[in-house]
């Protein structure tokens, strides 16, 4: 896309200048909008990110703007007016692109444009009912597999007279109109242990800069590996130099659930080795040889890592507590059933602190 850019000259109008800050953030903020989960997930993203801003880098549109626009403008065209007045930060920024002298024709010709929503329109209409029906059936279908409790029938009885004639159309009718059913996620193996859930790999850190809202933050572009770069922020501004992280081979796990630190959306976790009283950090070392996207390993445990590890009854919760470095400085897990430290292994060899002997890793 950046060269795109350079040969339409629009290189530092799209991008910002080349190895500035503002660069950064335009090409972090285009890498998360294609690692939502869903288009939904952007949008509550984007309505939160943009309550006191007009675009999402700087004071003017961007690449980021663009690439942002075009992963939610199908999504919001099918929201219903009150959906969209929800949504309202998200709704204004749209509303200001595609508005914009040049962007307005080319999004009216790729039917992308999204219509304004009527704030006196208040009684949904019969098919805003029956989508509403739906959406409610789904719900009350997911919380029954879950094991939820059931509304009673009283409540049933109070829904809109048209929510109940939508619900009760004969199967036939939806069906034709019904889209293919995802596929279900695979249910986890209730046997895998804990460790063997966590994803983590070599990567290497091309990029970084100072978060411009802590004096503890950088934040970091790392390649995982199979052309994959995450946003990752890590809390080493008063360990390690700025100019000792452009470039470092690192340890990182890379399936955590992504989370904003200071107004930095970041998507895994750099491990670090250091004291119990973290008087100093170091990055735990992947062995010499290593390239990004090599696979960590531990012996006597199959690598069977989760998708994304989930936010409650994380896994990484239990793993955490028994990472070490032993008094060599290899990076360990202590197997509490052998009672044993199994190194941090790659194919290339183990995972070792530079100077951090019998401490932590986090």
């Amino acid at each position: 896309m950046i060269e795109i850019a350079k040969a339409a000259y629009l290189d530092e109008i799209l991008f910002g200048k080349a190895n500035s800050k503002e660069r950064f953030e335009i090409e972090s903020a285009i890498e998360l909008s294609f690692n939502f989960a869903s288009p939904e997930e952007h949008v509550a993203h984007l309505n939160q990110f943009l309550a006191t801003r007009m675009f999402m880098v700087g004071h003017t549109i961007s690449a980021a703007d663009i690439v942002a626009f075009l992963h939610v403008a199908d999504y919001f065209k099918e929201l219903m007016d009150f959906q969209k007045i929800e949504q309202c930060h998200a709704f204004r920024w749209i509303d200001h692109i595609q508005h914009l002298p040049g962007l307005d024709n080319l999004i009216q010709s790729l039917g992308l444009f999204v219509s304004f929503p009527d704030e006196n329109n208040s009684e949904p209409s019969k098919a805003q009912l029956k989508k509403l029906a739906k959406i409610q059936a789904a719900k009350e279908k997911k919380e029954a597999k879950k094991g939820g409790d059931k509304k009673p029938a009283e409540e049933k009885k109070e829904a809109p007279k048209e929510a109940q004639a939508a619900q009760e159309k004969p199967k036939k009718q939806k069906q034709q109109q019904q889209k293919p059913q995802q596929q279900k996620k695979p249910a986890v193996d209730p046997n895998l242990k804990d460790i063997q859930k966590v994803d983590i790999r070599v990567g290497r850190i091309i990029d970084v800069c100072k978060n411009p809202n802590s004096d503890k933050l950088y934040n970091e572009r790392i390649d995982i590996g199979n052309g994959v770069i995450r946003e990752i922020a890590s809390g080493l501004q008063q360990h390690i130099p700025l100019e000792k992280m452009k470039d470092a081979m690192v340890v990182v796990i890379v399936n955590l659930k992504a989370r904003k630190l200071a107004d930095f959306m970041s998507q895994g976790m750099v491990l670090c080795a250091s004291p119990a009283d973290k008087s100093t950090i170091e990055f735990l070392n992947p062995p010499e040889g290593s390239v990004p996207g090599d696979e960590v390993f531990f012996e006597g445990y199959e690598r069977k890592p989760l998708e994304m590890l989930p936010a409650k009854k994380n896994p990484w919760d239990n793993v955490a507590p028994k990472l070490n470095t032993d008094e060599n400085g290899m990076g360990c897990f202590l197997d509490e059933a052998s009672g044993k430290n199994i190194p941090f292994a790659t194919a290339k060899g183990v995972c070792t602190a530079a100077t951090v002997k019998k401490g932590i890793i986090s």
